[in-house]
């Protein structure tokens, strides 16, 4: 190195560097006798560190000479411009937190009044043959040596501390203001870029600039939206420009292409819960649902896309849950297709406010329990695509039902019927169906499995044989969807009518016939002789009238007109040809037995 120095950098004709030139010489040789052992282990002279000696290691430090630049500072004094120097030499070796350390250092030759040249104490910047003047520009300058090295943490650092170095008077100008505005950009270009947000956010909100400040954050909230950095997102808060900018600029999100597949809609949603706005968080989420709706087309991703859409439904219920009865609901364009009409969904029981528009012709009004039934549809639509695949994605609620029934998933059909307004009979007449085939046959055959009780939830839980399981969830849906009050009992018809028409004689559950004999026994005996079940039909009214006898105070039907059909019905059985003598014995028994009964209770009657 000594060599190295006195023959290649220093001219030996040159007076006014041969001091400078003896002074390295003898701290060299200093160094080497004590690396051999011949000298005291006490620390060597170093050499006063002049302007010529820096501007050396700069040379060097340009040049590329990081092993020579090394070795040559060590000889010198550690002032900020050999502090500068080192964290250079630093930088070259990707030695980052080193680098810092040093450049640190350097920093203090801004500090008080340090000797000038030739004993200089502030670095020397190459910059178009400028020095900085103020502490502020080297950390500027500091920033820039990061920044070819894109450490865009450190360039955010040296860049707050240019800031704070830069006093209130300065920041006042036009120049200063212009800096600070650039300053606070560029820490937010290099914390996106680094995915720091939090230091972007807070370099966005504190730029003096407010057009480049909005703009800022606008960028910022998409960036997140992209890296799906959400949670960090929701931590910022937005104070200030929550509404103006943040929720803004969310909703437009939403229709940006660009960002499909991102779940936008999840986070406006979860904005407006934070924000205690349940209305338009709901809002949100039904619209998603509807917009994945109408571009759930492609079959290779029904389930994903249905999946998402029927998680938006519910988490606008959710939302809407959060209010009161009277305040679930929301306004939207009410351009939107509703499949299946229903007269009433539109009828709250609620008093608009004033926040509706009165003057808008294409607002419409969604309750929370039509969300219910978009819900419930496209959970029915998920069930049977494990069955028939994509095809179950446009289907309408007539032919959800009846494929649900064809695939004996009665719960969801019902469900959905029920939430559409729409017949059950074809229902009832499968599960009937289906209980009598496994009541004729007792054991599984084809398209005679049990396999549907067990898919059926409430027919799972009963107790008993495949039978009574059966018979049980068929009176379990007729309690449950057949009601009086609503129904008038037509679906205990569709099933009574399914028993009569079949040739397996079945036998008709007790539950069943209990019922019309308490409500409807006129269809009752009706059915009956229409499908030829004479038997059945003098037998009911046996029972009936040794209920009505037993009930005198109750005012019965009197099936005067029924009585003769059966009388009629039973002489024409008697007659004809092919009858066993015991069959013809047992027709003439009870009739003989309704007869009695009936001359028995008429005088009661009458007294």
């Amino acid at each position: 190195l000594i060599q190295s120095l006195l023959h290649h950098h220093y001219s030996a004709s040159s007076v006014s560097v041969i001091k400078d030139a003896a002074a390295l010489l003898l701290v060299g040789v200093h160094k080497f006798l004590r690396k051999i052992e011949m000298l005291d282990n006490h620390i060597p002279p170093t050499v006063m560190t002049t302007e010529a000696f820096v501007k050396l290691g700069d040379v060097f430090e340009v040049s590329g000479y990081a092993s020579l630049l090394e070795k040559y500072l060590a000889f010198l004094h550690r002032t900020p411009a050999i502090m500068y120097l080192y964290g250079k030499l630093y930088l070259r070796k990707a030695d980052y937190v080193n680098a810092k350390v040093n450049f640190d250092k350097a920093a203090s030759g801004y500090v008080g009044n340090l000797p000038v040249p030739p004993y200089t104490g502030r670095p020397l910047i190459r910059s178009q043959d400028t020095v900085y003047a103020d502490i502020s520009a080297f950390y500027v300058h500091v920033a820039d040596l990061f920044d070819n090295h894109k450490q865009d943490l450190y360039v955010i650092r040296y860049c707050k501390l240019a800031l704070n170095a830069f006093n209130e008077m300065q920041k006042s100008t036009p120049e200063g203001h212009a800096r600070s505005v650039q300053l606070w950009k560029r820490m937010f270009n290099r914390g996106l870029s680094s995915n720091a947000f939090e230091q972007a956010y807070w370099a966005a909100k504190s730029n003096p600039d407010q057009k480049i400040r909005e703009e800022g954050l606008r960028c910022l909230i998409i960036d997140m939206i992209k890296k799906q950095e959400v949670e960090s997102l929701h931590r910022m808060g937005f104070v200030g420009v929550r509404e103006r900018i943040f929720e803004k600029t969310l909703e437009s999100a939403i229709e940006d292409a660009s960002l499909a597949g991102l779940h936008v809609a999840k986070i406006v949603h979860a904005s407006y819960i934070q924000s205690g706005k349940y209305k338009q968080a709901a809002k949100v989420m039904y619209e998603n649902a509807q917009r994945i709706g109408r571009n759930n087309t492609n079959s290779t991703n029904f389930f994903e896309m249905a999946t998402e859409q029927a998680q938006s439904y519910l988490a606008a219920i959710n939302s809407l849950e959060l209010l009161t009865d009277r305040n679930a609901w929301f306004q939207i364009n009410s351009d939107r297709v509703v499949e299946v009409s229903n007269p009433k969904r539109r009828k709250i029981d609620v008093s608009l406010p004033m926040e509706i528009d009165p003057s808008s012709a294409r607002t419409d009004l969604v309750v929370i329990e039509e969300i219910r039934r978009e819900y419930e549809l496209i959970m029915a639509k998920l069930k049977l695509g494990k069955r028939i695949g994509a095809a179950a994605g446009p289907m309408n609620v007539k032919q959800v039902i009846a494929t649900c029934t064809e695939y004996q998933e009665y719960e969801t059909a019902a469900t959905i019927a029920k939430a559409f307004n729409q017949d059950m009979t074809d229902i009832f007449r499968s599960i009937t169906y289906k209980c009598m085939l496994i009541s004729e046959f007792g054991t599984p055959q084809k398209d005679r499995s049990y396999d549907w009780i067990y898919s059926n939830q409430w027919a799972s839980l009963l107790d008993g044989t495949e039978v009574t399981r059966a018979w049980g969830f068929l009176q379990y849906f007729i309690d449950e969807y057949d009601r009086i009050d609503q129904t008038e009992g037509r679906y205990r018809n569709a099933v009574l009518e399914v028993i009569l028409t079949s040739k397996q004689n079945t036998k008709i559950p007790p539950w069943l016939s209990n019922f019309y004999k308490k409500y409807n026994p006129k269809d009752y005996v009706r059915l009956l002789l229409e499908h030829g079940y004479l038997l059945e039909a003098a037998s009911f009214m046996i029972e009936y009238f040794a209920m009505a006898e037993d009930y005198p105070t109750s005012t019965p039907w009197m099936p005067y007109t029924t009585i003769d059909m059966i009388l009629g019905a039973a002489k024409e059985y008697i007659e004809e040809n092919g009858r066993s003598n015991e069959e013809r014995d047992l027709i003439r028994n009870l009739i003989e037995n309704l007869q009695n009964q009936l001359n028995r209770y008429l005088p009661n009657q009458e007294q």
